[in-house]
């Protein structure tokens, strides 16, 4: 039986040339077909190579933390059982301790005094009308005081009156009767500060504004010599118009009236409009006896308390029409019953 052997000499260039191809593959330009490539594998081999290093890298550092954040807090108990008890024994004994306030201290936060204008005292035949400038210097405070006219020991008139926050106003005392002689004054006994809630008016500028809006115009004196009212009586004739621009009702809004020449008052009245509503306007016409006024300066200031809720008409309730002169009058017949 014959044997077939292969020739060494024939098989090796063969080989030499499967090997040469083998040789130059690129394993990085292969494909696979799942999509992985060989890029991502060396990836993640290495870091299941180095998967241990990476947990004990994690266990230091969690291990630091819980040093870092033990030692800060052991740090501050320290320190707050040797100095921290101390300051808080001592704030104790302050807080339970009388509290006290510097005289300065209250004055600083304490409403200002009102300020007074000299006195006008003008004589009409036997009577006399006396008026007063009263100023608020307290921007958050409006003030309800007692006052007094007075001429020696004799009290002229009486009461108590208002002044809004930073604001003036006349307080006038008309056809008073001044027995006796001497030098007439005006004091103030007590006055109740009332400060402003900025929680129902965040801005007292607008809250005012809105309310005191009063629109005065076509003023007109006609003096005693052509007015028509009468020929044996010297009797003027004031006349003018007010609009209620606001959008508030008032059961009575009065107005100070000011006649003043070279910077001087010379004439004073009062007149008073009741169920004043909202974009109503009035005419009014006031008589005015042994009036001297020829020219000058008329003023016609509201005298309204804005802060007091009472002045203000209920829109669509009974107390729209109600006279307010009605209302005052079965106060004072109570009081008279009282007594």
């Amino acid at each position: 039986m014959a044997s077939t052997k292969s020739d060494p000499k024939k098989e090796s260039p063969e080989k030499e040339k499967n090997e040469d191809k083998e040789s130059k593959i690129d394993i990085n330009k292969y494909k696979d077909p799942t999509g992985v490539s060989i890029e991502k594998l060396e990836k993640s081999f290495w870091l299941f190579r180095h998967r241990k290093d990476f947990k004990n890298s994690l266990i230091v550092f969690l291990v630091l933390l819980c040093i870092i954040t033990w030692g800060y807090a052991l740090f501050g108990y320290g320190k707050y059982l040797i100095v921290g008890m101390e300051e808080d024994k001592k704030m104790l004994k302050e807080l339970t301790g009388p509290l006290l306030i510097k005289h300065s201290q209250v004055l600083k936060f304490a409403p200002k005094e009102l300020k007074l204008s000299e006195l006008n005292v003008i004589r009409d035949n036997q009577k006399f009308d006396l008026a007063i400038k009263i100023t608020n210097p307290n921007p958050h405070h409006g003030g309800i005081f007692n006052y007094c006219f007075e001429a020696g020991k004799e009290k002229i008139k009486c009461g108590k009156n208002f002044v809004l926050p930073r604001d003036s106003k006349y307080l006038l005392a008309l056809s008073q009767k001044i027995n006796q002689k001497g030098r007439t004054t005006f004091n103030i006994n007590k006055t109740n500060w009332k400060k402003l809630d900025y929680h129902k008016m965040p801005s007292w500028k607008n809250f005012k504004n809105e309310r005191i809006d009063f629109k005065i115009e076509n003023v007109e004196l006609t003096p005693a010599n052509k007015s028509k009212l009468s020929e044996e009586i010297n009797l003027s004739d004031l006349s003018f118009s007010v609009t209620n621009n606001s959008g508030f009702g008032y059961y009575e809004v009065p107005f100070n009236i000011l006649l003043i020449n070279y910077n001087k008052i010379v004439g004073l009245n009062r007149y008073s409009i009741y169920n004043f509503k909202s974009k109503e306007k009035k005419n009014i016409e006031i008589s005015w006896p042994n009036l001297n006024f020829t020219s000058g300066n008329i003023k016609i200031i509201p005298d309204i308390n804005i802060l007091n809720p009472e002045i203000y008409m209920k829109p669509g309730g009974t107390g729209e029409t109600e006279d307010i002169r009605n209302r005052k009058k079965k106060k004072q017949n109570i009081q008279d019953v009282i007594e």
